[in-house]
Formats: structure tokens, sequence, C-alpha cells
């Protein structure tokens, strides 16, 4: 950039790599909460009527 007389500082380019990383984890972190919740809401749908200790 130094030919159109701007010059990008290095703080801001080692700062994008770090800012990627905080993102995927990120995303990670809510597709597990997501993933979480579904499987317990699922578990709770399967059960019908009474518990399995009641039903003898």
């Amino acid at each position: 950039m130094k030919e159109h007389g701007t010059e990008e500082p290095l703080v801001a380019k080692l700062q994008t790599p770090k800012t990627s990383v905080v993102t995927v984890l990120l995303l990670l972190y809510i597709d597990d909460m997501v993933a979480g919740h579904e499987k317990k809401v699922g578990d709770h749908s399967k059960q019908t009527g009474a518990p399995a200790a009641a039903k003898e």
C-alpha cells in the first residue's frame, strides 16, 4: 500500500487471525449449546406416560 501513500499497521494484520480464531470458537460453543438443548428436548419428548419404575 506504500504506492498509494497508506500503510497498514502491523497490529491490524496480527489481530485478524486472532479475531478469526475467537469467532470460530464462539460458533463452536454456540453449536454445542444448541445441540445439547436439542438433545435434552428430544429426551423429554420420548418419555410418554408414567416413568419406567412406576409402570411395574
